[in-house]
């Protein structure tokens, strides 16, 4: 199943959030692989570029998890500190609210852009 959610990547690892009654969380509770794809939209990266990560997922329930995740996944949402961010932290933190920690062991980048490129240039098309 797909879906666009917000994430923050640290230690080598991509980490996002749900509550613990969506269809997703059931589904890797009970088979943790999973395949995650990032777009360079919204980054400070070229366009049309995108990483696959395909890996395991953990679901974490702990509130030491919760205190540093919520925080940061504001940060990267809410770009200015302040009311905003505050209560979209308080948002998160919700009695149903799990976090889902991806664990990648496979990474498969696409640059559509040069795809494209290389694509016309074999057809003589500039």
């Amino acid at each position: 199943m797909g879906v666009i959610v917000g994430y923050v990547w640290r230690d080598g690892r991509l980490w996002t959030t749900a509550t613990s009654q969506r269809p997703r969380i059931a589904a890797v509770r009970r088979d943790g692989r999973c395949a995650v794809v990032v777009t360079s939209t919204g980054a400070a990266l070229p366009p049309a570029r995108t990483v696959t990560l395909k890996g395991r997922c953990v679901v974490h329930e702990d509130e030491e998890t919760k205190r540093w995740f919520y925080p940061a996944l504001a940060a990267c949402i809410v770009a200015q500190p302040g009311p905003a961010r505050d209560a979209f932290i308080q948002h998160l933190d919700s009695p149903l609210r799990v976090v889902i920690e991806v664990i990648p062991h496979k990474v498969i980048s696409c640059d559509a852009m040069r795809m494209m490129q290389e694509s016309f240039a074999e057809l003589g098309v500039s």
